[in-house]
């Protein structure tokens, strides 16, 4: 298996893991870190979410519900999800999301 980056840089590195299975992307929080933030990791400006699912988009990926049953990867799937129900991510990310389908 090809070594990942520590950080995300683009689409390339991931397209050969993102052809095995359903890929599913998980978020914590849609907004800007605060100050004194333990794990700065966890926050990403809503900017850069849209960027990313932009870039998703135009590689020919469409997002589905967790859980799909079947071989959704042969479609190019990908999940979104969000690891804790904050309203930030409603507010931030749900409306991304739906400009995106």
């Amino acid at each position: 298996m090809k070594s990942l980056p520590d950080y995300y840089s683009g689409l390339g590195p991931f397209t050969e893991q993102f052809g095995q299975g359903l890929p599913s992307l998980c978020y914590h929080k849609i907004e800007e870190a605060p100050r004194g933030a333990r794990i700065k990791g966890l926050y990403l400006l809503a900017d850069l979410f849209a960027g990313q699912i932009s870039e998703l988009k135009i590689a020919g990926f469409h997002f589905l519900p967790p859980g799909l049953p079947g071989n959704s990867c042969m479609n190019r799937g990908i999940s979104i999800t969000f690891d804790d129900g904050f309203v930030s991510n409603w507010k931030s990310a749900m409306p991304l999301m739906k400009a995106h389908g």
